[in-house]
């Protein structure tokens, strides 16, 4: 089986729990690996250092070109409560969905990079620590991890690849989301459940998986930090 590992988002602790992908995921299929990170020479030789033959291609998205052009979000709560004037809550909702875009947009940029035909497509962030291993099948459809609060997460997933190129183009998608739908694009789980059950349409598969999340920084990796970006926001 072939399989096309999509990782995106902050590379922070993937050092430390890389040992577990490739146990638990890498080891287990034929795979590829795509990355969509931010960073610079610094990723990019980290990556390719750490994946050698095995890499098939990677965005390193530079952050201070990615803002110079990127759309601000001025708003991501839905209309039950976008009137609000607690202006804190505002504040953090509008910071939430332009975090979520950011986030979003490598995903989708990450996909873009696959050029082939796989059997399956995981997208997996880099600092998931799995605990178990991951089984799939030729024809599995679109799954995604339980949670218990919000019915699913953003953690990882992994299906065909139709199912998985709408699963992870839901960045071009997040004004339709919230001026057709009135989905509140602030919060990540309950617009990911929203997009794929609402607006694509996809039968989705949910199940527990056991995994925890490490998110420290590892080996000095840096976050991008947008708050600089929405100092010139006004709300009213």
């Amino acid at each position: 089986m072939k399989v096309a590992v999509l990782l995106t988002g902050h590379i922070r602790s993937h050092q430390e729990v890389f040992s577990n992908l490739r146990t638990h995921l890498l080891d287990r299929y034929d795979c590829d690996i795509y990355c969509s990170t931010w960073g610079g020479d610094k990723e990019r030789r980290f990556l390719s250092d750490l994946y050698a033959n095995q890499i098939k291609d990677l965005l390193v998205q530079d952050t201070h070109a990615y803002n110079a052009n990127k759309r601000i979000y001025l708003r991501g709560l839905s209309s039950g409560i976008k009137n609000l004037k607690n202006n804190i809550e505002l504040s953090n909702g509008i910071w939430w969905v332009n975090r979520l875009a950011d986030q979003y947009y490598l995903v989708e940029k990450g996909f873009d990079l696959i050029k082939d035909e796989y059997d399956v497509v995981a997208k997996v962030r880099f600092d998931i620590n799995f605990r178990e291993p991951i089984d799939f099948s030729s024809g599995c459809p679109l799954t995604i991890p339980y949670s218990k609060r919000y019915r699913v997460t953003d953690h990882f997933a992994f299906g065909g690849m139709d199912e998985m190129k709408k699963y992870c183009g839901i960045h071009s998608s997040m004004e339709t989301l919230y001026e057709d739908l009135d989905i509140d694009i602030s919060y990540a789980e309950p617009m990911l459940y929203e997009y794929l059950l609402r607006y694509c349409e996809l039968p989705v598969l949910v199940k527990k998986f056991n995994y925890t999340i490490k998110r420290d920084n590892g080996d000095g990796f840096k976050f991008f930090n947008i708050s600089k970006d929405l100092e010139r926001v006004k709300l009213k």
